[in-house]
């Protein structure tokens, strides 16, 4: 409907750390402002919970005023169920794909927990995929203090402070991503229109309504298929999926290309916004 081809994405665009007290932040907008979202990240220290010493991805999403979506009372609770779903599947299509162990701090004590909140502000049409960009983009420009374990001499089995078993360096030159981060996938919808064989890619409000099955699948820098979520009644065969999956490893090789050049622009120019050398020390501070 816009002149692009059925395999060609809009021309989002993507700017990190445009909140400076989150860990990492990013926004996906498109020129415009049809489709504007939003993505913070903040990072905590967990006690381990579990015995796998794996760390935590909670994934939420949230609509701001009319975010394609009615601020009417009585559509609140179709819009909760909405921000529920979404949360739910990116949660199962993103974080699910991550190593958590990457994010253990000592064995047995403590984990990082990385909270990834995405504020809807404006959507036109594939808002699955737009709010993985985001997620995408804020994890990957997500900063951790680096940390030193204290090497404990005692044997006694006795609760401790995080504080007991490890150091926390201020020194935001020494901050890093999360380790495994770089495995995030991204999603890519691929819409089967109803009438006929054709798959649509980033499709239009209007487009996914005359949609007779939408099949999200996320996708590694490694082109490998990490999850896949069927949504709408319509049929479909073996044979269209193995299509559809190719589609969007082809799709998002491109994403990961265009995002990751525009992050690496950015941090090369200093464009993005610094957080101060005392906030890591503040904000890991554990009592």
């Amino acid at each position: 409907m816009d002149g692009r081809s059925l395999k060609d994405v809009r021309p989002y665009q993507v700017s990190i750390g445009t909140l400076s007290l989150s860990n990492g932040s990013a926004r996906v907008f498109l020129p415009g402002g049809e489709t504007d979202i939003l993505c913070s990240v903040k990072a905590e220290v967990c006690p381990s919970t579990n015995q796998t010493d794996n760390g935590d991805i909670q994934i939420s999403v949230e609509f701001l005023g009319d975010a394609g979506v009615s601020t009417n009372f009585g559509m609140r609770n179709r819009t909760m169920k909405r921000e529920a779903e979404l949360s739910k599947i990116l949660q199962k299509l993103l974080a699910n794909a991550i190593d958590l162990r990457e994010l253990c701090i000592v064995p047995g004590k403590w984990v990082w927990g990385l909270y990834v909140d995405i504020l809807v502000l404006a959507s036109e049409g594939n808002l699955l995929d737009c709010c993985s960009f985001a997620a995408f983009s804020a994890l990957n420009a997500t900063l951790l203090p680096h940390i030193t374990c204290i090497k404990r001499t005692d044997d006694r089995q006795k609760p401790s402070k995080a504080s007991d078993d490890f150091l926390v360096d201020a020194d935001i030159g020494k901050a890093s991503p999360p380790p495994g981060i770089d495995l995030c996938p991204v999603v890519v919808t691929v819409s089967k229109v109803s009438n006929g064989n054709h798959m649509i890619v980033d499709a239009l409000p209007e487009e996914e309504m005359c949609a007779s099955a939408l099949v999200s699948v996320s996708v590694d820098q490694k082109g490998s298929i990490c999850g896949i979520q069927k949504c709408g009644s319509g049929s479909l065969p073996i044979s269209q999926l193995n299509h559809i999956t190719e589609v969007a490893t082809n799709v998002s090789s491109v994403l990961f290309k265009n995002i990751q050049a525009s992050i690496k622009k950015q941090i090369n120019s200093g464009e993005t916004s610094k957080t101060c050398s005392n906030l890591l020390q503040n904000y890991f501070e554990i009592i």
